[in-house]
C-alpha cells in the first residue's frame, strides 16, 4: 500500500523564507523535485507573498494621496493639504473663528470688560467645538473610506483638529487687544481651550466625544459663571482675579493634560481609531 506524503505547510513556508536548516533543506528539496503538488503550493506562497508586497504598495499610495488632498494643496504643507483639502473643514473653521471675533467685537461695543468676559466665555469652546466638529464624517471624507479600507487615516482628524483649534485660538487672541486682559493673563482662556481640545481629540480616536464635549462646555459655562458670581457687577469683567484658570497650579495641571491628552493622540494616530463611526 502506497502512502504519499507532502511537506508540512509550515515547513514549505519557511523553505520559502530561507529559513531551514541544512537537514530540512535537503530533505524539502529532495521531494519538490518529484512532486508536483508541493511544487504548486510553494509557487502559490511565493506568488502570494509577493502580491502582498504589492497590495502593501499600492495602499501606501491611496494613503499618501488622501493625506495630500487635491492638487491644490500637493506643493503646500501637511497641515494645509490635510485641512483646506477638505473644503467643509475650511468653512467649518472660518465661521468658528469668526463668530469668536464677532461675538468680542460686539460686545466692545459696550465696554472693554464686557469684550473680556465674552472671551473668557467663548474663547475655550470654540476650539473645543470645532475639535470635535473635525471628526466628523461629513467634514472628512476619509473616515468613509476607512471603513472598506485598511487605511491608518486617524492622523488626518487628528491633524485637521489640530489645524481648527490653532486658528480658533489666534483667533482669540487676535481680539485679545480689545479686552481688558493683558499678554500674561491670555493664559487664562487660552490654557482650558487646549487642554480641552486636546482631551476631545483623545477621547474622539476611541468613541464619539459628542457627550463629552457638551460636559466639558458646561463645566467651561459653569466656572465661569462661578467666577462672575463672586465679582460686583460693576467690576465684572475689570480682571481674571478669582477665575479658576487664574491660579498657578490649575495652569499647570491645564498643561499636563494637554501634553497628556496629545501624547494619546499621536501614539494613536496610526491605529484606525473610532472616529470613522462617529456620524
Amino acid at each position: 500500500m502506497r502512502q504519499e506524503w507532502h511537506i508540512d505547510a509550515d515547513d514549505l513556508t519557511a523553505y520559502a523564507a530561507g529559513e531551514t536548516g541544512p537537514v530540512m533543506l535537503s530533505s524539502i528539496e529532495a521531494h519538490l523535485v518529484a512532486c508536483a503538488a508541493c511544487r504548486a503550493t510553494l509557487a502559490a506562497q511565493v506568488h502570494g507573498a509577493e502580491h502582498e508586497l504589492v497590495d502593501d504598495r499600492v495602499w501606501a499610495g491611496i494613503v499618501d494621496r488622501v493625506d495630500r488632498g487635491g492638487r491644490l494643496f500637493a506643493r503646500s504643507s501637511r497641515l494645509l493639504h490635510v485641512s483646506l483639502s477638505s473644503p467643509p473643514l475650511a468653512l467649518v473653521t472660518v465661521l468658528l473663528a469668526g463668530l469668536l471675533v464677532a461675538f468680542v467685537l460686539l460686545a466692545r461695543l459696550g465696554e472693554s470688560r464686557y469684550a473680556t468676559t465674552m472671551l473668557v466665555c467663548v474663547g475655550p469652546l470654540v476650539p473645543l467645538v470645532g475639535a470635535r466638529v473635525s471628526f466628523g464624517r461629513q467634514v472628512d471624507p476619509a473616515g468613509l473610506m476607512a471603513g472598506a479600507a485598511p487605511m491608518a487615516a486617524g492622523r488626518v482628524a487628528s491633524t485637521r483638529a489640530l489645524v481648527v483649534t490653532a486658528i480658533a485660538c489666534f483667533a482669540g487672541i487676535a481680539v485679545s487687544p480689545l479686552t481688558t486682559l493683558g499678554l500674561d493673563d491670555t493664559a487664562v482662556w487660552l490654557l482650558p481651550a487646549l487642554a480641552l481640545s486636546a482631551v476631545t481629540v483623545a477621547i474622539s480616536t476611541y468613541v464619539d466625544a459628542t457627550i463629552p464635549t457638551i460636559a466639558f462646555a458646561i463645566a467651561w459655562l459653569a466656572a465661569v459663571a462661578s467666577w462672575l458670581g463672586d465679582v460686583p457687577r460693576a467690576l465684572r469683567g475689570v480682571s481674571v482675579d478669582g477665575l479658576v484658570s487664574d491660579q498657578p497650579a490649575v495652569q499647570a495641571a491645564l498643561l499636563a493634560c494637554t501634553a497628556a491628552a496629545s501624547a494619546v493622540s499621536y501614539v494613536r494616530r496610526d491605529s484606525n481609531p473610532n472616529w470613522r463611526t462617529v456620524p
